[in-house]
């Protein structure tokens, strides 16, 4: 059994999570329980009123670079999320089969609208067929195109974000949704490459050989 530790990142506990750092390397959990962070977001009409408190996303993009680091310098284990290609949409909210089922039966693109008004929805288990404003849902996210989005079709991480949230950008009118991917790649890169560095043990084929050795190799044919 897998287990890890999800640390929602938000202006309220950015100064406190070295504490909990040095919390959980004394209770012996360096190295025994991975650690990845999250970015708490407003979503839903219920959430509305925490965006005060909330990072934006290129605020996080920075903030997760530090806490990734002391993290580590306290013992514990940190992966570096490492970006990947979204060649089929975002999330299961743009992807044709992905669904979200409310306990009342009704359906929805994304685990965010559930508890909303039914007027999110976009079918239900309890009937057949759907009325036109569900249908009318179910068009927005599918027929979502970041390609369409200049923001989006100008910027090189189009292919690791997909254009991001679709619920986020439907919510911002259409419009792009940022990952902090587009702030911190470079940076997030290079973190990977340390971790992955330290992960590989050095061997015979992983060292770099002495001049001794460069001296002694023959020359290359003619």
């Amino acid at each position: 059994l897998n287990v890890s530790v999800r640390i929602n990142v938000d202006r309220s506990n950015m100064g406190a999570l070295d504490g909990l750092f040095e919390v959980l390397a004394a209770s012996g959990l360096g190295g025994k329980l991975p650690c990845y962070f999250g970015q708490v977001q407003p979503f839903g009409d219920a959430c509305a009123d925490i965006g005060s408190a909330c990072l934006s996303t290129q605020e996080y993009s920075t903030a997760i670079l530090g806490l990734q680091r002391r993290a580590r310098e306290k013992g514990l284990e940190a992966p570096v999320g490492y970006p990947s290609v979204h060649a089929f949409g975002y999330c299961a909210a743009d992807h044709l089969s992905g669904f979200v089922v409310a306990p009342s039966g009704a359906l929805f693109k994304c685990y965010s609208e559930v508890g909303a008004d039914r007027r999110h929805s976009v079918g239900s288990v309890l009937q057949t067929g759907c009325e036109t404003y569900q249908l009318s849902n179910l068009c927005r996210y599918m027929n979502r195109d970041p390609y369409q989005v200049p923001e989006c079709s100008a910027c090189s991480c189009l292919p690791i974000c997909a254009g991001g949230c679709p619920y986020l950008a439907q919510r911002r009118g259409d419009k792009c949704a940022c990952v902090d991917f587009k702030f911190n790649l470079d940076e997030v890169l290079r973190l990977k490459y340390d971790e992955l560095k330290r992960a590989t043990p050095a061997g015979p084929g992983c060292r770099s050989p002495g001049a001794s050795e460069r001296r002694a190799r023959p020359a290359p044919c003619e």
